[in-house]
């Protein structure tokens, strides 16, 4: 598979679960609280979601200063993540642990 992205960082390489929230109601996105899991490998992420309303997945690079490329997630630090995200008709929070 071709990389979009170059990994700058394998500081946040691991296994990752958290919750992702959304909390802008819309005719195209509804006010919901589901899963993430995410695995970070040579610095290029990999991340499922499960709504209620259904299921995504999305990738993306972590830099050394634990930001994110390709989406758009901001805060990695070493055992714990979290931000704001944003898409074209919903926007939330997310928070994730690290497993190891």
């Amino acid at each position: 598979a071709t990389r979009l992205f170059t990994p700058t960082s394998t500081e946040f390489d691991g296994a990752w679960v958290g919750q992702l929230s959304v909390s802008l109601r819309t005719a195209d996105c509804y006010i919901a609280r589901g899963g993430l899991r995410v695995k970070v490998e040579n610095g290029q992420l990999y991340g499922d979601l499960r709504l209620p309303v259904g299921r995504g997945s999305f990738t993306g690079t972590v830099a050394e200063d634990g930001t994110v490329a390709g989406i758009k997630l901001t805060g990695f630090q070493k055992n714990t993540a979290q931000g704001e995200w944003t898409h074209k008709y919903c926007r939330g929070e997310w928070d994730l642990k690290k497993l190891r």
